[in-house]
C-alpha cells in the first residue's frame, strides 16, 4: 500500500471522527453466503463473510477459501458518505463540504481592497452542482429562478464587504476578512448547512482588537488582515480555531461567542508573513515561507506546529541556489528573484509546494522526511527537496496560484494579475525515502477559461481572472472526485475543473495545452457555475430577492 493510501485513510478517519461518523464500507453476514465464478457455483452453509476493497474471504467450519477479481460475491453492504474534506490553503474563498452538498462561500465587495468584485457587499452561496451527485437535491434555495445561488448581505463600517474567506465544515462555520481593516464577520451555518436558506445564516461582525494598525504591503495588497485560515479541531489538540496574518505575525482565535463584538488572539507567532496561509490539517503545521528577504539576505521557509506551539525554520533558505545538479541550479536562480507567492500540502504525502509569484517555478519540500531540531521559536528542520520547471501555460502568463487536492493527486494551478488560465498536475504518490525527493515527472496541462466559457450554455457570458487574494480552491466531490474551483474576478461565475480529468485531457506537449479540438466542457472536465451576481446586476435588487426570500420563508 501507498504511503498516500495510508494517509489518506488517516485524513478521512479523522474528519469522520470529527462529524461523528464511522469510516470503512466493509460487512459482515452470518447467513448463507452464494460465491459465483467462472464455471461454478459453491453455497455454504453458517458461512462468515468479510468483503473488502481487494478480495472476498469465505471462512466456513473446514476450510478458507479467497476469491480474487473474477469472483462475484452477494454480500449486504453499508454505503458511507464522502466526509467533508480538509483544507490545506487559504485563499479568496472556502467552500461548506456537507454530507449532501459542497456550497461556495464567494465574498463580493463593491470597492474593496481586493479582487473579491461584486455587485453588493457580502457573502455569495454557491451551490457546485458538479460536485453533488444528481440524485441528491440540491442544497442552496435560490433567491430567484436565475440564480444558482443567495447572497447574505455583509457590509463594514468603511463600506465595503469582505474579501477573503475561509471554512471549518466539520464545525461548520466559515470566518470572512476586509484585507484593508481589522474588521471580520464569522458565519455560522449549523442551521443553514440542513435548510440551504439565507435566512439561516448567522452572520456576527467582530473587530479584531489586537491587530497592530500597522498595514503589511504586498505586490498586489496592502492588509492589515493579511490573510485567514480556518484551523480544524484535529489539528489543534481538538479545539477549532482560526488564524490571520497581521503585521506582528501569525494570531490564533478561538471562535468567541455569538454576542461578542470584538476578538483577541490566545496566541501570536512572530514570524515574517506570506502573502498567503496554509497549513497540513492532519499534522497542524502552518507553513509561512517569508514573502521578502531577511536581514541576512535570503527568504526563509518556518513551520508553525500549533499542537506543539514550537516553531521551525527551514536550514536552507527558498532562494539559496547551493544545487549542485546543473538543472536544479538554473531553476533555483530563477526562482531566487522571486517571493513565494503561494503554497500548499498534500496531506496525504506531506509533499509540500511553495510557487513563485512571477515566474514558473516551484520549490517542493518532502516534509515527510523531514528533521526537526529543537523546540520553542529557535527551532530549525531539514528535508530533501526539489526544484521544479512550471511549464508556462503561454509566453505571457505567470502560473503564480497552486493549491493542492485535500486529498493529494493533484495540483491545482492558475493564473493571477487578470490572467484566466488555470491547470492540473500529478503529485507524487508518495514521499521519499533515504533523505532523497521522490523521482516523479511533474507535468501541467493548462487551459484558458476566458476562451472556453463561450462553449458552456451555462448561463456564464464571461470569465475574467482575479488578483490577490487568490481566486481557487480545490474540493471533494461526493463520490470522491477531486475538483478544483476557480472564481471569475467579476463575481459572476465559478469555474468547476475536474482535475484528473484535466491532467489526463489531449494536449500538445510542447505548450502543455489542451488541444483545441477537445472540448473540456462537453466531455464533462470543466463546468460553469454562474452565481447570483450574474443574474441580478445591481446591489439593490440583489437585496430585494435577499428580503423578499426571507419573508417568504416567514410566512410558509
Amino acid at each position: 500500500m501507498k504511503k498516500r493510501d495510508l494517509k489518506l485513510g488517516a485524513v478521512l478517519a479523522l474528519v469522520l471522527f470529527a462529524l461523528g461518523g464511522c469510516g470503512g464500507s466493509s460487512s459482515s453476514t452470518s447467513a448463507t453466503t452464494t460465491t459465483t465464478m467462472a464455471g461454478a457455483t459453491t453455497t455454504t452453509a453458517a458461512a462468515t463473510t468479510t468483503t473488502t476493497a481487494a478480495a472476498t474471504t469465505t471462512t466456513t467450519a473446514a476450510a478458507t477459501t479467497t476469491t480474487t477479481a473474477a469472483a462475484t460475491t452477494t454480500t449486504t453492504t453499508t454505503t458511507t458518505t464522502q466526509p467533508a474534506q480538509t483544507t490545506t490553503g487559504s485563499t479568496a474563498f472556502g467552500i461548506l463540504s456537507t454530507s449532501t452538498s459542497r456550497i461556495a462561500i464567494l465574498p463580493t465587495s463593491v470597492g474593496g481592497s481586493s479582487g473579491a468584485t461584486g455587485t453588493a457587499n457580502g457573502i455569495e452561496l454557491v451551490s457546485l452542482g458538479s460536485l453533488v451527485s444528481s440524485s441528491t437535491k440540491r442544497s442552496v434555495k435560490a433567491a430567484s429562478s436565475a440564480s444558482s445561488g443567495e447572497f447574505v448581505p455583509v457590509t463594514f463600517s468603511d463600506g465595503n464587504g469582505p474579501d477573503a474567506c475561509s471554512v471549518d465544515s466539520s464545525v461548520l462555520k466559515a470566518v470572512c476578512i476586509e484585507l484593508a481593516s481589522a474588521q471580520i464577520v464569522i458565519l455560522d451555518l449549523s442551521t443553514y448547512a440542513t435548510s440551504g436558506l439565507a435566512s439561516d445564516v448567522v452572520a456576527s461582525q467582530l473587530t479584531v482588537s489586537d491587530l497592530p494598525s500597522t498595514q503589511t504591503s504586498f505586490s498586489g495588497v496592502s492588509c492589515t488582515d493579511c490573510g485567514v485560515i480556518t484551523v480544524p479541531g484535529i489539528a489543534n489538540n481538538g479545539t477549532a480555531q482560526f488564524v490571520i496574518a497581521g503585521y506582528d505575525g501569525y494570531h490564533v482565535y478561538n471562535y468567541p461567542a455569538a454576542s461578542a463584538t470584538s476578538i483577541s488572539a490566545t496566541k501570536v507567532y512572530s514570524v515574517p508573513i506570506s502573502e498567503n496561509l496554509a497549513m497540513d490539517p492532519t499534522t497542524g503545521y502552518l507553513f509561512a515561507p517569508g514573502y521578502y528577504s531577511g536581514v541576512t539576505g535570503g527568504r526563509q521557509l518556518y513551520i508553525i506546529n500549533l499542537k506543539s506551539g514550537n516553531t521551525y525554520a527551514w536550514t536552507q533558505a527558498t532562494d539559496s541556489c547551493n544545487e549542485s545538479n546543473a538543472t536544479q541550479l538554473t531553476l533555483c536562480q530563477s526562482l531566487a528573484g522571486e517571493e513565494i507567492d503561494s503554497f500548499s500540502v498534500d496531506p496525504a504525502t506531506q509533499i509540500l509546494t511553495l510557487q513563485s509569484e512571477s515566474g514558473n517555478e516551484l520549490l517542493q519540500l518532502d516534509l515527510s522526511q523531514a528533521v526537526y531540531s529543537g523546540s520553542g521559536a529557535t527551532g530549525t528542520f531539514t528535508a530533501p527537496h526539489l526544484y521544479v520547471d512550471g511549464q508556462n501555460a503561454t509566453g505571457g502568463t505567470e502560473m503564480s496560484g497552486a493549491i493542492s487536492s485535500p486529498a493529494g493527486d493533484y495540483l491545482f494551478i492558475a493564473a493571477e494579475f487578470g490572467d484566466a488560465w488555470v491547470g492540473a498536475a500529478t503529485l507524487p504518490a508518495s514521499g521519499g525515502v533515504g533523505n532523497v525527493f521522490p523521482t516523479y515527472t511533474f507535468y501541467p496541462v493548462y487551459v484558458d477559461l476566458t476562451t472556453l466559457v463561450s462553449t458552456s450554455s451555462s448561463g456564464c457570458t464571461t470569465f475574467k481572472g482575479g488578483y490577490d487574494p487568490h481566486r481557487e480552491a480545490t474540493a471533494i466531490s461526493l463520490s470522491g472526485t477531486q475538483f478544483g474551483v476557480y472564481a471569475s474576478g467579476d463575481g459572476t461565475c465559478l469555474a468547476v475543473v475536474n482535475l484528473g480529468l484535466l491532467a489526463a485531457a489531449p494536449h500538445t506537449v510542447s505548450a502543455n495545452l489542451v488541444d483545441s479540438s477537445y472540448n473540456l466542457v462537453t466531455n464533462g472536465v470543466v463546468t460553469f457555475v454562474p452565481t447570483s451576481s450574474a443574474a441580478s446586476t445591481v446591489a439593490s435588487q440583489l437585496r430585494k430577492n435577499y428580503v423578499r426570500h426571507a419573508k417568504e420563508v416567514h410566512r410558509h
